[in-house]
């Protein structure tokens, strides 16, 4: 019996661990993502404020 309990401890640590490797992937994913349209936004934004600025809007 304490045998059977320490493989299912075991196995349950494993998979506590196999899910915060996933949710690291997931954020970084997020993060590869999130960047560029962060980056494109606001470089959309400072054209429209050149271009308000210039009187072409």
């Amino acid at each position: 019996m304490e045998e059977k309990v320490t493989e299912e401890f075991k196995a349950d640590k494993n998979l506590k661990f196999s899910q915060k490797i996933e949710k690291a992937n997931a954020m970084s994913s997020l993060q590869d993502l999130l960047l560029p349209m962060s980056i494109k936004q606001l470089k959309d934004i400072m054209v429209l404020d050149l271009a308000k600025a210039k009187g072409l809007l």
